[in-house]
């Protein structure tokens, strides 16, 4: 009988990221900005 090893990499950790405060306030200001989707400012 042969066992088979298999290798799991965990490659994101699911945490969540911290912004400060002004960094809130920015990512809010420039989603209000012209007529970008909401969707385009999560991506950056």
């Amino acid at each position: 009988m042969v066992d088979k090893v298999m290798r799991l990499e965990i490659v994101e950790t699911g945490r969540r990221r911290q912004f400060s405060d002004a960094e809130k306030v920015r990512i809010v200001e420039e989603s209000f900005v012209g007529s970008r989707q909401a969707s385009a400012t999560a991506r950056r």
